[in-house]
């Protein structure tokens, strides 16, 4: 069985001239990437790591996360994957659960959190180490005041000779990568994955691209690599297929716009907001859009007045590509459903990918097409379970194991799946439930309305009723829209769904990874 590290070893074989990252400005070769990784893994194993041990890696999209993710694989180590921006108190409880050997943190993290002390080596990154000479001085004269003396630079390490051994070869079913997630009980929980999923995932990727795989040479990572999304579809994708990975440390729609062009990027991957935001960019409303040939959203259920919208402009601007939509979720590594250009339809998130095989259950049994129920997964994606191994989201139904969600959906009699709504989500209303997403989509259709969110809140003479929250586009009188919305609610919404409360805001918060934070709403 094939490592992460040997895949990323057989592509700068083949390819060692061809560029593998670009980021603000300066280019690394296959080659070059290989040699940084090989000479960190070497340096880890002076540094007393080991198969089995747990490296932290609390890094944005970087070069240097790439490098320490691979060099840790090699050594046989298990790359723990945090948020750069996580909480410290959070940072700290995690490495001392999961028994962290090494943490490696963000520069710009100490401006946000202080100095970072625990009881494991720190490395810290520098991140303009690899940018290009303008990017690296404006990064530097914007984030003053970080005490790289406190720390050994991680970059030091990736330099120099190297005294080169055979990589670890994983087991098939051994760890290899923690990923955080909110888990399918809505608690934060670590997964456990092996190397193999990555790689199933990846090298089919022809399966859900419309054009022969030789012909994408460029793709634009934003999503994090500590989600598995950004991990698996973004980085590791590119290192399967020699593609040229065009990296950004956190989203800006300016920035995304003028990569696409100046990059001729070919495959964008993102969640709704991303979306709407580079949307309203005139760069790339009215860019040459030629090179793309993929766009896929995932993450949160994308309005469809954001899919005809994104589509009417690539279509415009010379693209082939359209916006689809796919399902995954961190235990299944990232989409383990997509649709395609050739093989799609509207509404739906797409058909299962990669072998695996989407079922919809209840009481375990699985239910007919077009019953609504749990969305449950099969196949080679799965995680290996749960890091403190407290709960299990795994059934068997007739000697298969599937994966329990927690999403509400069904699937048609061709096997392409509809979501319906997180299942901790359902509002229940004196005993009927009610599903936030049907209203959403009713009102996310009213001209003015920019994003809209409907949760549940304690009442105490139904159990619980809905309230709305309703981001006005720019331009637009919030009162008038306010007044189309409960229009548009008492002629499409059942009683039992109509909103106690609708409240106009500047703007819905989000999480670390740009969906929408239903908890940060009451």
């Amino acid at each position: 069985m094939q490592t992460l590290y040997d895949v990323l070893h057989d592509t700068a074989t083949r390819y060692p001239k061809r560029c593998a990252v670009v980021f603000y400005g300066k280019r690394l070769s296959y080659r070059q990437l290989l040699h940084h990784v090989d000479v960190f893994a070497s340096n880890l194993v002076k540094m007393g790591i080991k198969a089995g041990d747990v490296v932290t890696i609390c890094l944005p999209n970087s070069p240097s996360a790439t490098v320490a993710f691979y060099a840790v694989n090699k050594v046989g180590a298990v790359c723990n994957l945090l948020h750069p921006y996580v909480p410290l108190n959070q940072m700290l409880d995690n490495v001392n659960e999961t028994k962290t050997k090494l943490l490696i943190i963000y520069d710009v993290y100490t401006l946000k959190n202080g100095d970072v002390k625990c009881d494991v080596p720190v490395l810290m990154s520098s991140t303009s180490y690899f940018m290009g000479f303008v990017a690296g001085i404006y990064f530097r004269a914007t984030n003053k005041n970080i005490h790289y003396e406190k720390y050994n630079k991680l970059e030091k390490f990736f330099c120099g000779d190297y005294d080169d051994f055979e990589p670890y070869k994983f087991g098939d079913r051994e760890q290899a990568v923690f990923l955080p997630s909110g888990g399918t009980t809505g608690d934060s929980k670590i997964i456990k994955h092996f190397c193999n999923s990555f790689n199933v995932l990846c090298q089919s990727a022809q399966d859900f691209l419309q054009d022969d795989v030789s012909q994408y040479t460029s793709m634009y990572s934003v999503l994090p690599i500590f989600h598995g999304f950004g991990l698996c579809m973004n980085m590791h994708m590119c290192v399967t297929n020699a593609v040229k990975n065009v990296m950004c440390i956190k989203f800006n729609a300016k920035h995304m716009a003028r990569a696409i062009s100046r990059e001729k990027v070919n495959i964008l991957t993102g969640v709704p907001t991303m979306y709407t935001r580079v949307l309203k960019e005139r760069l790339f409303r009215r860019g040459n859009l030629s090179s793309l040939k993929e766009c896929f959203v995932g993450g949160d259920s994308a309005p469809k007045t954001l899919i005809d919208d994104f589509n009417a402009v690539l279509q415009r601007q010379g693209s082939k590509a359209r916006l689809l939509e796919g399902y995954g979720l961190a235990e299944t590594i990232a989409a383990c459903a997509l649709n395609t250009v050739h093989n799609h339809k509207d509404g739906s998130l797409g058909r299962a990918i990669c072998g695996c095989t989407i079922e919809i259950v209840e009481k375990g049994r699985i239910l007919p097409s077009g019953s609504l129920g749990e969305i449950a997964v099969s196949g080679p994606l799965l995680m290996l379970g749960y890091f403190d191994n407290s709960s299990s989201p795994f059934i068997e139904i007739d000697g298969k194991t599937y994966l329990l969600t927690g999403d509400y959906g069904w699937k048609d009699e061709d096997g392409f799946v509809y979501f319906k709504q997180r299942i901790k989500n359902v509002v229940n209303v004196n005993g009927v439930l009610v599903f936030p997403s049907e209203i959403e989509g009713v009102v996310n259709e009213i001209e003015g309305v920019s994003s809209c969110v409907a949760i549940g809140i304690p009442d105490a003479n139904r159990g619980e009723s809905v309230k709305l929250f309703v981001q006005v586009s720019s331009g637009y009188n919030g009162n008038s829209v306010l007044e189309d919305v409960k229009t548009a609610l008492k002629q499409k919404v059942i009683v039992y769904a109509m909103p106690k409360e609708v409240v106009l805001v500047d703007s819905l918060p989000t999480n670390l990874i740009g969906k929408v934070d239903r908890r940060k709403l009451q």
